[in-house]
């Protein structure tokens, strides 16, 4: 008998399993009753209205332009007869010059300067001005440039050297106002002579018959010494090679 109700009751609970197993098992949903809370209201705010301003027009002002001033004209004054006008050759190589110079019916004398800037034989000078009247056959003075090697200041001798038959052997030198320099040479040919950079005679002494001269600077500039004229042959300069030595210049300040 029990092993009868044992029987009967594994067979109902496999067909209970039998049953489970074919038939799809339904998912569970919980429904949440609505809420009573009101949801919020959404407001439309009106965007703000932009209210242009009116920018005021610019009037434009008109300046008026300057009046123009007539240019001056001015009538060249004919010349005398007889006259001529002097050309302007400020600049022109001295030759150049002189040409264009005699062409116009006028004469030229020459005075040298120095300068270390322009090219030796360049007019840097002239007198009368460009333009201006002359008689015919009048005289133009022209300032024509050279340059020179300096000569040193001190108690060293500077050496002399003929390269040429004949001339003149100038130096420059820059001396101080006031002081005493002390200028001394064995050249034995011509004179020795000081001037200053427009070559107008300061001092001189000559050569065979003293050696020195104390010369005092009148101001401070650059001053020119000039050594000469000498004149040796063509064959001194072959013997010495091109160069004869002549001796020595000393420039030498002196202490008071």
């Amino acid at each position: 008998m029990r092993r009868l109700l044992l029987l009967t009751a594994l067979s109902v609970a496999a067909s209970a399993c039998a049953g489970l197993a074919g038939e799809p098992i339904e998912p569970t949903v919980e429904v949440i009753p609505p809420s009573d809370t009101p949801k919020p209201t959404e407001t439309n705010t009106p965007e703000p209205t932009s209210t242009a301003t009116p920018v005021p027009t610019a009037t434009p002002s008109l300046t008026p332009l300057p009046t123009a001033t007539p240019t001056a004209t001015f009538t060249k004054t004919p010349l005398p007869a007889g006259w001529v006008e002097v050309p302007d050759v400020i600049g022109m190589y001295y030759r150049d010059a002189r040409n264009l110079i005699i062409r116009s019916g006028l004469n030229f004398v020459y005075r040298d300067v120095l300068d270390l800037d322009l090219p030796t034989g360049t007019i840097l000078i002239q007198n009368p001005f460009p333009g201006s009247g002359k008689p015919a056959g009048g005289l133009v003075f022209l300032f024509r440039t050279f340059q020179a090697p300096p000569a040193l200041v001190n108690t060293i001798c500077y050496p002399l050297r003929l390269i040429t038959t004949g001339g003149r052997l100038l130096y420059y030198v820059d001396l101080e106002q006031d002081q005493m320099y002390e200028i001394r040479t064995d050249f034995k040919y011509g004179q020795t002579s000081i001037f200053d950079s427009q070559m107008f005679l300061l001092e001189s002494f000559v050569n065979s018959k003293t050696d020195t001269v104390d010369f005092v600077a009148p101001y401070t500039a650059r001053y020119v010494l000039a050594l000469g004229p000498f004149s040796i042959t063509q064959r001194d300069l072959d013997n010495s090679n091109g160069a004869v030595n002549a001796g020595c210049l000393y420039v030498i300040p002196v202490e008071a």
